[in-house]
């Protein structure tokens, strides 16, 4: 199975809202109280999504040239980690269709999302969750995600993991 990345464009800025909704509903679903925001996403958001386009954040997760998922990587993240002094880059708004749920994609994603930064000299990945899907935190743990601290936000709890790359 190979996966390949590509960067989501201006014009596909609907493809981006209509991935992270099916994610939303999908959480939904299964009685996870996370994301409903993208369900009807506030203006705020939509600013989000399109700054992390304009800025070649976000990233289409392709198999076959099919888009599976996506996922934002930053080089910052004020709001959840504030200024760092460790050269990192950040995950965000990670999903995979759920046709492709369960074969191990999200991790090959990190690898490879991790090679693609050792290339660039930067040997640190940060990523956050919300603190109440345990199955979620869990899962980043099995993928050599090291829980740094915990942080309160609007009222909700966040684990911010991070791992670390070896060159």
């Amino acid at each position: 199975m190979e996966l390949t990345f590509k960067l989501a464009s201006n014009n596909e800025l609907k493809f981006v809202l209509q991935l992270l909704k099916e994610a939303a509903l999908r959480l939904q679903e299964k009685k996870i109280d996370q994301w409903n925001y993208w369900l009807v996403p506030p203006p705020s958001k939509i600013d989000w999504i399109k700054e992390g386009v304009d800025k070649n954040e976000f990233h289409f997760i392709l198999l076959a040239e099919q888009i599976i998922g996506m996922f934002r990587l930053s080089i910052e993240d004020l709001l959840y980690w504030g200024r760092e002094q460790v050269p990192a880059k950040y995950i965000h708004s990670f999903v995979i269709s759920d046709r492709y749920t369960g074969k191990d994609i999200g991790a090959k994603v990190l690898e490879l999302v991790g090679q693609k930064m050792i290339a660039e000299g930067v040997f640190m990945l940060r990523l956050d969750c919300l603190a109440a899907n345990k199955k979620l935190c869990a899962y980043y743990e099995r993928q050599d995600f090291s829980l740094i601290r915990k942080k309160e936000l609007e009222g909700e709890w966040f684990n911010l993991y991070e791992k670390r790359l070896a060159p």
